[in-house]
Order: C-alpha cells, then structure tokens, then sequence
C-alpha cells in the first residue's frame, strides 16, 4: 500500500512538473549602469536598487527567467561604476544576457569579468581570431517547456567602436546566423532572440528570419507599450536606465506583454544598496563626487 501511495505521489509531483504553466519572462534593456535611483522629480522612475527589489519579488511568486539585451554597463569607460554594475548584475542572478557596444567599450579586462560572472549568450559575435567570446546559444527549461535563447549585435555598432578596439571582434552576418541555428531546432521549442541593433536593422532582420517567436531589442531604448508585430515575430524593449521592468508570457502561439514602471517608492534592495554605498566610497578615494 506504502508504495502504491508513494507512486502516486510521485506521477502527481512529475505531473505538476511536466505541464507547469507558462513561465514568466523577464527582461531588462539599456539600464546604463544606472545602479542608484536619481530621486528627481522630473524623471522619478528607476535603477537598479529598486528594480532588484521587484524580480526578488517576483521570484518568490512563481518561476521565472531573467533577460538582458545589452547596454547594461556605463556610456563611457568608468572602471568603477562598471565594477558595481557588474556585481549588481551578478547578484540579480540572470539567466541569460547578451552584449551590446557599451559592453565592449569598458575594455577586454572588463569584458572578460562580465563573460566569467554573467551568462552571456554571443551568437554572431566573436573574438577576431575566429575564438568564441561566450556562449552561443543559451537554452532554459520550464517544465517540459524549452527556451532557447539567441543573440545578435549590428555589425556597424562594432564598426563605430573607438580606436583599434573594433579590430579585436567578429561578426556573423545577423540574419544568416540566426536562421541557420533556428531552421536546426525542434519546433515545439520557443526561440527567443536578444537584439542588439538600430531600428532599421532590427526590423530588416525581422522580415528575414524564420521560426523566431520572440525579439526582446537593446540599443534603441525604444519603450513599447504593447507587443509588436514583424513578420509574425513578436517585438518587445522595455525602455532605458532601468525606468521598467519587461514582463512577457507565451499564451499558445501569442506573447502577452508589460512594462513595469520602477517607481520611487519601492523598496531598495539592501544588498544594492551597500554596493551602492561601496561604489561612492570609491569615488571619493579618486577625487570624483
């Protein structure tokens, strides 16, 4: 009787577990290494410290994968502020990001940091010498759902790189790459693709992909109230300096979606906070405010 209970048990937990419902997407977009919220009355929404807050929150309402389209570290190289944002990025426990041009900007040491400390997904795009600079494809599992997670950047995003710095990078041709790996994949997968591009270049790749479900772009800062459409592939960003939070969900063949405004009045992550905290002590140490 005991294990004919056990094993009812056990087929009613794997039950559970096989048909769990659709998995929440999150997803942030050119946060700018805005890691401390402005207080400013003109523009009250944002930061890492508060966004932190509410994907912990999230989390303990239910399963969840977190995305980033690039674009998370500073604007300009600053060593300091881009070794807060990076443990705070760290410790807000993605489970997939992708690299945008501010990425590559701070340098190879800093990139290397953000390569060995981030799941970082780089489908097309490489190290000149041919050697992959991170993952090239990232697949999450929910349930028996799969979740496969590609990436590309606009090639001429690395063109405009200061310096010799475009020269050390490689990149695929954005529309053959991702169809290559899509047209390979099984189709009761969902495939998900990080955009890293202009407007004009995202929606030209757009209408030449194929087996794409979901685009969440980077780089344009674009806010998208409501999903969009291109080529039966839906579109989505969420905005810059961590103003919103993306939420997302696969109902059948259609994605719902959200933004999340990050207002003033949400709690601060104290583990942010006191990253925070350390970054302005070392500032000071260097005569900056």
């Amino acid at each position: 009787m005991r294990i004919f209970a056990s094993a009812i048990l056990l087929t009613f937990i794997l039950s559970n577990l096989l048909n769990a419902g659709p998995v929440e997407i999150l997803f942030t977009t050119s946060s700018d290494a805005q890691i401390e919220n402005c207080h400013c009355p003109f523009d009250p929404l944002g930061a890492m410290e508060k966004r932190s807050y509410e994907i912990n929150r999230r989390r303990q309402l239910g399963d969840l994968f977190l995305l980033d389209s690039g674009d998370f570290m500073p604007e300009e190289v600053d060593a300091i502020k881009a070794s807060a944002t990076l443990d705070i990025m760290e410790h807000t426990r993605y489970d997939a990001v992708t690299l945008g041009d501010q990425e590559l900007l701070q340098g190879e040491k800093q990139l290397s940091e953000i390569v060995k400390r981030l799941p970082v997904v780089a489908t097309n795009l490489m190290y000149n010498n041919g050697i992959a600079l991170a993952k090239q494809q990232i697949e999450l599992h929910n349930g028996d759902e799969i979740y496969l997670i590609l990436s590309v950047i606009e090639p001429s995003l690395i063109e405009k790189l200061p310096g010799n710095l475009s020269s050390k990078f490689k990149v695929s041709d954005p529309v053959q790459t991702i169809n290559e790996i899509a047209g390979s994949i099984h189709t009761d997968t969902k495939i998900i693709v990080l955009c890293h591009s202009s407007f004009q270049a995202r929606n030209e790749y757009m209408k030449q992909w194929k087996g794409i479900d979901l685009v969440i772009g980077g780089h344009t800062e674009e806010k998208t109230e409501e999903v969009k459409i291109t080529n039966g592939i839906a579109y989505i960003e969420a905005g810059s300096a961590g103003r919103y939070l993306g939420v997302a969900q696969f109902r059948r063949s259609r994605v719902r979606a959200e933004l999340i405004p990050i207002r003033p009045e949400l709690p601060d992550d104290p583990v942010v906070v006191d990253r925070i905290l350390r970054y302005k002590s070392e500032y000071r140490k260097v005569g900056k405010n």
